[in-house]
């Protein structure tokens, strides 16, 4: 295409802390951890979207099955409480915007 790059697809999805909800055109390709943050939600992420804190354990509905399933879950274990994990938790650093997307809900719990 002559070196013009082209521009990304925006994919509508909703995010929600505590009682702040936007609903967010994101640019494919974009993480949902990065996201949340450019839409103005407190997520206490102190690795920075590494896959290392847990701080940006969202529920996400419809479910998207992560590519490193057991990755995911160990930090999960390691840092939310048993009764904060459920069958559709994430980490908001790891879930890549695609097109597939439209009309996902992704709710970043508050911690207790």
């Amino acid at each position: 295409m002559g070196g013009i790059a082209a521009l990304a697809r925006s994919v509508q999805i909703t995010l929600t802390r505590g009682d702040k909800t936007v609903d967010v055109d994101a640019a494919e390709g974009s993480r949902i951890f990065q996201v949340a943050l450019d839409q103005g939600l407190e997520i206490p992420a102190a690795c920075g979207g590494n896959k290392v804190c847990g701080g940006c354990h969202c529920y996400v509905e419809p479910f998207i099955e992560p590519k490193d399933k057991e990755g995911e879950a160990d930090v999960l274990e390691d840092l939310w409480e048993d009764d904060q994990i459920k069958s559709n938790s994430r980490l908001g650093c790891q879930i890549t915007v695609t097109a597939d997307m439209a009309g996902t809900k992704f709710e970043f719990p508050l911690e207790e």
